[in-house]
């Protein structure tokens, strides 16, 4: 599986090389690469347990994240 969106973080800069994808995509998206490597079918309504539970997973390790570069940590 693999979650596109835009990261919930409005007014944030991208990081350098990185495209801004609030630009090119609204909302969630949802692919079973397995099935679909070329993205070409959004699953996230058909599938909204596994975007939700993705989705939750993002938030905690942006959470992680967040916290470590408020401590100092690498």
């Amino acid at each position: 599986w693999k979650l596109i969106h835009n990261g919930g973080k409005k007014d944030r800069q991208p990081t350098s090389g990185v495209i801004y994808r609030e630009e090119y995509l609204k909302g969630i998206r949802l692919f079973n690469l397995a099935d679909d490597p070329g993205e070409s079918s959004d699953l996230a309504k058909k599938n909204p347990e596994i975007t939700q539970r993705l989705q939750r997973l993002y938030e905690e390790w942006l959470e992680e994240v967040s916290a470590s570069n408020t401590n100092g940590s690498q």
